[in-house]
């Protein structure tokens, strides 16, 4: 359950998710349009949808959606990083997925939930229960 991406952000190759929910919209879509060659195609001269095409059917999706703000479909990548490091994933999976050479670059991406610092356990909080009540007034 793995989607190739070719020639993806950066001019890179590299492999990421293929929900089950995704691939069954996608087996809906290509039933309607049958895209040949590719599975996203344009009157280009690379045959496949640019991002300036991308950008537009973001825009109407986003109305479509009720989604007020100023997004761009950049944004979803950090939106999936930051999701994945929420659920666990750990950074080196993330960074693949992204296909970033570098740790660093993922981090910028993958940001830390407000959920997930929520989750997070005060160290306080797993002292034994001796160190947890004072024993006299201060």
């Amino acid at each position: 359950m793995v989607l190739r991406v070719l020639d993806g952000k950066g001019g890179k190759d590299r492999y990421t998710l293929l929900p089950p929910r995704l691939l069954e919209i996608l087996r809906q879509y290509w039933l309607i349009d049958r895209p040949q060659g590719w599975l996203f195609p344009s009157r280009t001269r690379e045959g496949h949808a640019n991002p300036s095409a991308v950008r537009i059917a973001f825009k109407l999706a986003l109305g479509q959606a009720g989604v007020a703000g100023d997004f761009t479909p950049h944004a979803l990548r950090h939106s999936f990083a930051t999701h994945l490091l929420d659920a666990g994933t750990e950074m080196v999976v993330i960074q693949a997925l992204l296909g970033h050479r570098q740790i660093k670059t993922t981090a910028v991406y993958a940001r830390v939930s407000l959920n997930a610092i929520r989750r997070a356990v005060s160290p306080l909080e797993q002292l034994p229960p001796r160190w947890n009540a004072l024993k006299r007034p201060l």
